[in-house]
């Protein structure tokens, strides 16, 4: 399984390849170092049918958003995090990070759960979690960051069990609850991962401009209606609500990090005017712009 298969999103220059498993030829998963410098652009992860896990390797100082709640995260160096099959985050580093990720395939989840639990893959929920403390689950995702280092053909076997021992932990702990996922309609699955990539990249560069509908859906690749039903189901929020979000979380960091005017940085987050970008501040956080700068200046 490659890298570039996993819901891990790379593509920003601040974040870089330590070590990884792509040429291994592991089939099942993925294992990868990452290092990431501070940056203050949110970068978009997820949507993916993998289940993806990550784990500090040295502390991290960090901020998530998930649909429209964001919360601040501090993880002490071990301390692991489960991110949902389909769900999508945004994430604001603090401080220089090193992560290990793992991605399992969704081939080998459905292959264990019924092979041990008599289980449809299709009937599995399983929670998105951050600063899960257990050393068990801890110790076997190590050995898999340190099979990183080995001979790729004497680590095969050992890495085909532990991935198959860390999916019966996860299964075992995390399974949040069970429903009928197989009678929903392809398009309520969600955007795959390279449409959300795409259209979170285009959103970004592109917040100080008018966003259409029509663009989004075309780099997307699929019609209107699709793609609204689709985002909302990897977002849970419409596109138009994920970019006006996504233009105050750009707002407050020149608020909190400059002297700009207001005005300047309405236009540059793409509001109308200043009676614009004040409204809808204000609606979000509950506080005037000019009150959310004196508090976190």
């Amino acid at each position: 399984m490659l890298l570039s298969e996993t819901s891990i999103n790379i593509s920003n220059p601040n974040i870089s390849v330590y070590k990884s498993s792509d040429g291994f030829g592991w089939p099942n998963l993925n294992v990868s170092i990452i290092d990431s410098k501070p940056y203050e652009a949110e970068i978009t992860h997820g949507g993916g049918s993998n289940l993806w896990m990550s784990m500090a390797m040295a502390p991290l100082d960090m901020s998530i958003t998930t649909g429209r709640k964001e919360f601040p995260l501090s993880l002490p160096t071990d301390q692991i995090c489960i991110h949902a099959p389909r769900a999508v985050l945004g994430t604001i580093r603090k401080n220089d990070a090193r992560l290990l990720h793992v991605s399992l395939r969704r081939e080998l989840i459905s292959e264990v759960l019924g092979e041990l639990y008599d289980y449809d893959a299709d009937n599995l929920e399983i929670e998105s979690k951050f600063g899960i403390d257990d050393p068990g689950m801890t110790e076997t995702i190590r050995m898999l960051g340190r099979s990183l280092f080995e001979p790729a053909g004497n680590s095969a076997l050992k890495v085909e069990y532990l991935s198959r021992a860390l999916a019966v932990d996860v299964f075992t702990k995390h399974i949040a609850s069970s429903r009928p996922e197989s009678a929903l309609e392809p398009h309520k699955r969600g955007l795959t991962v390279p449409q959300i990539r795409r259209v979170i990249n285009y959103i970004h560069e592109n917040l100080s401009a008018e966003i259409m509908l029509n663009d989004l859906a075309n780099v997307a690749g699929m019609s209107r209606t699709l793609f609204i039903q689709c985002f909302k189901a990897s977002f849970s929020e419409t596109p138009y609500q994920y970019i006006i979000h996504a233009r105050i979380r750009r707002s407050q960091s020149m608020l909190a990090g400059s002297r700009t005017p207001l005005v300047e940085i309405a236009l540059l987050c793409g509001f109308a005017d200043q009676a614009h970008f004040c409204r809808s501040f204000q609606k979000s956080t509950g506080m005037t712009p000019t009150r959310y700068r004196r508090e976190t200046q």
